[in-house]
């Protein structure tokens, strides 16, 4: 899970799938998921920056959660984000983001498309804890037709 600073909630749901790495790029927020999660077992915390990713081997996560993190980044860094969820996520893997609806949801589309991933899910709703109230959700496959540069 990338951005982890506010979503200890996710992180409580997402358990259930084994083991959760939360990383944030910023200390105090990773301080402050890390006090809101206490004493949940199979969770580890590390201060990362999604932009460079490694630190873990490729192909070593089943989904990748992105719940805002865009919001944190130019425009011109996107498509390094992508390129690193790409590496890490597992083949058949899943890679899913939220975002703000004033942000352009077409170019992460496109960097996701390019990276390689097959969007397989584009929503958008209303959502109460979102400083716009309006967000949208893109879920994105790995498929093992496509190869990626590395």
């Amino acid at each position: 899970m990338s951005g982890v600073g506010l979503a200890i909630t996710n992180l409580r749901i997402f358990q259930s799938f084994g083991t959760v790495v939360a990383i944030d790029r910023d200390h105090g927020m990773l301080q402050k998921a890390k006090e809101e999660a206490g004493d949940l077992p199979d969770l580890e915390f590390k201060l990362v920056d999604a932009r460079h990713l490694g630190e873990f081997e490729k192909e070593s996560f089943d989904y990748i959660l992105a719940l805002g993190l865009f919001a944190y980044f130019h425009m011109h860094e996107v498509d390094a984000v992508f390129s690193q969820f790409w590496r890490v996520c597992r083949q058949e893997g899943y890679l899913m983001l939220t975002n703000a609806t004033m942000h352009p949801k077409d170019a992460y589309i496109k960097s996701g498309l390019e990276c390689g991933f097959e969007l397989i899910r584009d929503k958008e709703g209303y959502c109460p804890a979102a400083s716009s109230k309006r967000r949208y959700l893109l879920v994105f496959a790995k498929r093992k037709e496509h190869s990626h540069p590395d």
